[in-house]
């Protein structure tokens, strides 16, 4: 039996220490912050969770939905409404994910822009078995071109502003313009029939429930300052472990490690990985001041100071007595802005700005939560697959990464992750290129 550590209580990281844990090894799990969860931990109240960051999980995502029973989370499922809108020159117009009716109705795209969407996404959703959007290798192919070079060659403007863009840049809050199209690619093959879902405890149950199984120690509130070798093990200030997965950002990681356990290729994507801010706010609001779809996303040319504004008594299937919780989610320019601003200005920011895409909405609510990360979500670049596939070949014992940097930024993603990088730790290889 082995002793490993894992660095980072995220998807990631929890899903590597089960997954070692599960082999019959001892883990230690360091967290830095005071719960576990990283960018999924929520807010509870009674009458509500509102997540932090990840909210939903669909269901295409293998690795999660091989993971709920034996979590005991099956049961906690919520299929979410999927009534959106979206918002274009003060125009309102409905667009339930999955519908075709409801796709055929919509106005923002005339016939001949659907036609072409539908096309493109019949011809992507024959590709979907050579697009997994856990594995790099599978994206590599693709990942030529960003999102808005391939939407607006295969199905015109009009389409990407108001149907393309508004799949994207709301959930991950990167521009089209800077993401590969691999990843629209891969959801894009999936999109006729995705159904969504959330966890009535909140989506860091996922986190909480990993590590909560026999093998694992948890340790919150315990930050990770140097990583180094010691003989055929690793040190992690001053304890020594036969490994470590370390699950955090790129950036985190290219700090605390030392660069001599890490492959060229390794040391190369930790330097060069981007992220986008993120900052959303959640305020009470009085349920007949809220339009009754699920959420609002902005369409049509332009940039957008919002990205979306969800209402979040769809994802708890019922009516808070004390009024609707309304989230709004900033975009990656605004949050820039914002993120370091203290929260009277964030809310203050935050529900100008809700107002201007939803009028409806009154002029004063009550401040419930807000999130303000600078790291919030990886830029999965043109090119930036190709690189992650080639470095992945490079993990090996005593220290691997993990992350949805590794992958693409979803809950699977990180999860799968975390689990690749435990298979590559217990290979008990010694390191490749640590001269590179």
């Amino acid at each position: 039996m082995s002793r490993y550590a894992v660095v980072g209580s995220g998807p990631a990281g929890a899903a590597a220490a089960h997954a070692l844990a599960a082999a019959g090894h001892d883990v230690v799990v360091l967290e830095q912050a005071d719960r576990i969860g990283g960018r999924t931990i929520g807010w509870d109240a009674p009458d509500a969770t509102v997540d932090s960051g990840a909210g939903f999980f669909t269901n295409f995502y293998p690795v999660l939905d091989g993971l709920l029973d034996e979590l005991g989370l099956r049961e906690e499922i919520i299929t979410l409404d999927r009534s959106n809108a979206l918002v274009r020159d003060s125009e309102i117009a409905s667009l339930s994910l999955g519908s075709v009716g409801s796709f055929l109705r919509f106005p923002f795209v005339g016939p001949a822009g659907k036609a072409r969407m539908a096309r493109a996404t019949v011809a992507a959703s024959l590709r979907r078995r050579g697009l997994d959007l856990n594995d790099p290798a599978s994206l590599a192919a693709t990942d030529d071109r960003s999102v808005a070079a391939h939407a607006r060659a295969t199905v015109g403007e009009q389409a990407y502003e108001n149907l393309v863009r508004p799949s994207i840049e709301p959930f991950w809050y990167i521009s089209c313009e800077d993401v590969s199209r691999s990843m629209f690619l891969a959801l894009q093959a999936r999109a006729a029939t995705a159904r969504f879902y959330t966890l009535r405890p909140g989506m860091q149950a996922i986190a909480e429930r990993l590590c909560a199984g026999p093998g694992i120690e948890v340790r919150t509130a315990q930050r990770v300052d140097r990583i180094a070798r010691d003989g055929t093990g690793v040190i992690a200030d001053g304890e020594r472990f036969d490994g470590i997965v370390v699950a955090t950002t790129s950036s985190a990681a290219a700090r605390i490690v030392d660069p001599a356990l890490l492959s060229a290729e390794l040391r190369e994507h930790l330097a060069s990985q981007q992220y986008v801010p993120q900052v959303h706010a959640s305020f009470r609001v009085a349920h007949e001041a809220c339009p009754p779809q699920s959420a609002l996303f902005p369409a049509g040319p332009g940039h957008h100071s919002v990205a979306a504004i969800a209402f979040n008594s769809h994802k708890r299937q019922g009516t808070h007595q004390d009024g609707e919780l309304v989230s709004v989610f900033l975009s990656a320019r605004v949050s820039a802005d914002l993120v370091d601003s203290d929260p009277a200005t964030i809310y203050q920011h935050a529900w100008r700005l809700g107002r201007e895409l939803c009028p409806t909405l009154p002029l004063v609510a009550e401040p419930f939560a807000h999130v303000a990360r600078r790291e919030a979500i990886p830029v999965h670049a043109v090119g930036r697959y190709r690189t992650v596939a080639q470095a992945l070949t490079t993990q090996a014992a005593p220290l691997v990464l993990a992350g949805d940097h590794l992958a693409t930024a979803t809950i699977d993603g990180a999860l799968s992750s975390g689990q690749r990088a435990a298979r590559a730790l217990l290979l008990e290889r010694s390191p490749k290129a640590t001269a590179g």
